[in-house]
């Protein structure tokens, strides 16, 4: 199942998501005992009933992290933080999945933690990233447990920030 669902759900507001909770009944059949329905995601109704046309535009919304985000034509995007830090190009065309014209494809996850964090599943390096709009172009890697520093506006140049050693990672 798509995470992105299970984001949406998470949030708990049928206008946001689309989804409405169906918090009574169950699934039981024929004599076979099935799943009592309750609040929030269940086995017998999952996340509810959808209203197709709010969960579509919530499902294809992008994470907080793209807020400010300029449209340059053709499905391309850039997107300069308030700090003046150039994220880069991108095309959200097969989101949450993101192609970012440096550092290839990135998987998108909405980290929902207030700061306008997101992960990335990064192909390349085969791991989770975590940022913000104020810790970019820092990422944390979770599989060297270290910050990354990425030369934005390169083709997948870091330096890991314990080691102190920049290296290059071919985009996956």
């Amino acid at each position: 199942m798509n995470p992105r669902i299970y984001q949406l759900g998470a949030l708990g507001n049928t206008s946001q998501s689309g989804l409405r909770d169906v918090t009574s009944g169950n699934n039981s059949y024929n004599g076979v005992t099935g799943f009592n329905a309750v609040a929030g995601y269940d086995q017998a109704t999952g996340w509810g009933s959808a209203d197709m046309a709010t969960f579509a535009a919530a499902f294809m919304t992008p994470a907080t992290f793209f807020n400010g985000q300029v449209s340059d034509g053709n499905g391309i995007w850039q997107l300069t933080f308030p700090d003046g830090t150039f994220f880069g190009y991108y095309s959200l065309a097969y989101y949450p999945y993101l192609y970012h014209y440096g550092l290839g494809w990135e998987y998108v996850y909405d980290a929902n933690d207030g700061a306008g964090g997101v992960y990335f599943w990064d192909f390349g390096l085969k791991a989770f990233l975590y940022t913000n709009p104020k810790d970019f172009p820092f990422s944390y890697d979770f599989s060297s447990s270290s910050w990354l520093y990425y030369y934005s506006g390169t083709s997948r140049w870091f330096t890991d920030e314990t080691t102190g050693k920049t290296f290059y990672s071919a985009p996956g």
